[in-house]
């Protein structure tokens, strides 16, 4: 079960604020793993150029660095599960531009 609850905001028509944070419930594990991941993704951005067509933004994934790839494989002869490794926490500074036309 994968939950998802998405933010964005838009303050004085150049300051972006957006957020993203996902609950996934992965039931039926062993003891050994937690079934909940939560995962936050944060970005702050500032817009510019004429039109606002330029962005420079900063952000954050994972920002609780609980990330966790884990699944289950069942057949009729047995049970197994995988714990793999994923990307953590990382930062991202990025510049945008839209070209917003095209010929």
């Amino acid at each position: 079960m994968l939950n998802r609850l998405r933010f964005y905001w838009l303050l004085f028509d150049q300051l972006v604020f957006q957020s993203e944070f996902n609950h996934k419930y992965d039931g039926g594990l062993s003891e050994q793993y937690d079934p909940n991941t939560y995962l936050l993704n944060l970005s702050l951005g500032m817009k510019f150029f004429s039109d606002n067509r330029g962005e420079l933004k900063f952000s954050v994934y994972d920002a609780l660095n609980q990330n966790n790839n884990i699944s289950r494989q069942s057949t009729d002869y047995y049970t197994q599960e995988y714990s793999s490794n994923v990307i953590g926490r990382y930062f991202l500074l990025s510049l945008i531009y839209n070209l917003r036309t095209f010929y």
